[in-house]
């Protein structure tokens, strides 16, 4: 049952969807291609819809969770290298719709690079200019493991009921050979909106059949936006 559970969700998570440098300039009146793909005009707002599979090896028990993240980007501030940093503002959606604050994160975007910083790990979700052979550790300025990142695919994508024509895929470190386990991120940028899909996969499998014993997917599909 646990491997039929996988094949479920990483079908519906696929659905609609194909798939440094020491210096940098801070954000200004700057036309660096590729900036547009992450930008940080306050009170962008984009929601998400979530679909989390788990397994928790502890209970024995696995499932799915789906609720909605509305993200803004609420204001601008100096961080503590001194440059200008958006406040990001997630809400998570209750059963009656109502929005209640559950993250506060933070970006900054340089003629180089872009970082999100998420539960306190600074992480390089893209570097500038987009490029098919730019590699990248995006774990460089946290303590978590080097996951190496690198552009995929440019090109169309869909999302929010539109196609937009031009976007950038980045698969975030992938672990796919080992038998017992399977861990990789995947997202997708759209010029002038940011972020329209984030996949994120952590399993373990037990041998011989390799059944699914703990772990998660999560996908993060962009339903709306609005600047």
């Amino acid at each position: 049952m646990a491997n039929r559970l996988t094949l479920l969700i990483l079908i519906l998570s696929a659905i609609g969807f194909s798939s440094c440098s020491d210096t940098d300039e801070p954000l200004g009146e700057i036309t660096t291609e590729g900036l547009d793909y992450f930008p940080t005009d306050s009170g962008l707002t984009r929601i998400y819809q979530i679909d989390s599979a788990y397994w928790d090896d502890f209970t024995g028990t696995s499932g799915l969770i789906s609720y909605q993240i509305r993200e803004v980007q609420a204001g601008t501030f100096t961080d503590l290298q001194g440059r200008p940093a958006v406040r990001i503002e997630r809400y998570r959606s209750d059963s009656l719709g109502n929005w209640t604050i559950d993250r506060v994160w933070s970006a900054v975007r340089t003629t180089k690079r872009a970082e999100v910083t998420e539960e306190n790990n600074r992480i390089i979700k893209l570097v500038f200019p987009p490029d098919a052979e730019s590699t990248w550790n995006g774990n460089a300025y946290n303590t978590l493991a080097e996951e190496t990142y690198r552009y995929t695919r440019f090109g169309p994508d869909t999302a929010a009921g539109q196609t937009f024509l031009e976007t950038a895929s980045v698969l975030q470190g992938d672990e796919q050979g080992n038998l017992i386990e399977l861990r990789y991120g995947s997202e997708i940028y759209a010029r002038n909106t940011g972020r329209i899909y984030r996949k994120r996969v952590d399993l373990e499998f037990s041998l011989p059949n390799r059944d699914t014993v703990a772990g998660f997917i999560y996908t993060e599909r962009l339903i709306s936006y609005q600047r």
